[in-house]
């Protein structure tokens, strides 16, 4: 009696345990969007994360959001390349170096085996202003020119602290490109939640005009070519996308992750934050799917 008890009581904590890995993979993306009715005021362009966070769309209809597994960790791919932007203004202003300040950059020290048109229209060698690295990196998702950023810049868990200092805790960058591409696991050491992705693209927003690295860096990613079956594809006609694509390493007879996150400004000057992360998308219009769920509801 004993023993069929037990194995009845095996039986059905399994079938759970079935059920509900069917029900994570059925959600096995995540999201998160909200959207601000009106561009912010003076004061509001300098609010904390907190402050800007407890807004919601009880709060006389200035913000509405909306969310799915938004406070679960997903790998970032180069969506990690728009944090590292920021420290990397951050850092060039800190340390007084001008943006079109230059480096050495020797081809036969870059990976070889990786994305990265910058290498493929360079010489042997070539000097490089720290505004080219951002510029491959952000608009090509150039792995060379983000890994030359760290190099010049700063190491991954500085980036980590300094974007923790400005109040986001769920954004972690711990592997460069070189490491991602010697060890593919090393890929979720840089990982976000939807929610902190799309917070930090706000606070972006906010404070974008705080620097001229920032407006830098908030015109380059106006013109990014990457992902435009994404984000891009869901936003509607006259609509200005400030974004940046993560792409991850495909599995064998399967679609690569894919990821998009950032800023709609629509026609008639609503702006929308928002960050998807699909893991293991099932068709390759799947983000711009969400995407456009999302942004139709808002």
């Amino acid at each position: 009696m004993i023993s069929k008890f037990f194995t009845r009581a095996f039986l059905f904590v399994a079938s759970i345990a079935i059920a509900a890995s069917f029900a994570c993979a059925g959600e096995s993306y995540g999201y998160f969007a909200k959207s601000a009715q009106s561009a912010p005021s003076t004061a509001a362009q300098f609010a904390t994360p907190a402050q800007s966070s407890s807004v919601n769309k009880t709060a006389q209809s200035t913000q509405k959001s909306a969310g799915l597994n938004e406070s679960l960790h997903f790998p970032m791919h180069s969506v990690m390349k728009f944090p590292q932007a920021l420290y990397v203004a951050h850092f060039l202003d800190s340390a007084k170096i001008g943006i079109d300040a230059k480096v050495r950059v020797v081809k036969a020290e870059l990976m070889q085996n990786t994305w990265s048109p910058m290498m493929k229209e360079m010489g042997d060698t070539a000097m490089v202003s720290y505004a080219e690295l951002l510029q491959w990196s952000l608009v090509q998702s150039d792995n060379n020119a983000s890994d030359l950023l760290f190099k010049f810049c700063g190491a991954p868990e500085k980036i980590t602290r300094y974007i923790a200092k400005l109040g986001f805790k769920d954004i972690q960058i711990g592997a460069t490109e070189a490491e991602m591409h010697t060890d593919l696991a090393k890929s979720d050491l840089n990982w976000s939640t939807p929610k902190e992705m799309s917070n930090l693209f706000e606070w972006f927003y906010k404070n974008k005009d705080k620097t001229a690295n920032l407006q830098f860096i908030w015109k380059t990613m106006s013109e990014v070519e990457t992902g435009k079956d994404r984000i891009p594809a869901a936003a509607p006609a006259g609509a200005t996308v400030v974004h940046k694509t993560g792409t991850g390493f495909p599995p064998k007879d399967k679609l690569p992750p894919m990821n998009d996150a950032g800023i709609v400004i629509l026609p008639n000057g609503q702006v929308q934050f928002i960050a998807v992360f699909v893991p293991e998308p099932t068709a390759p219009n799947q983000l711009a799917d969400i995407a456009q769920s999302i942004l139709s509801d808002k």
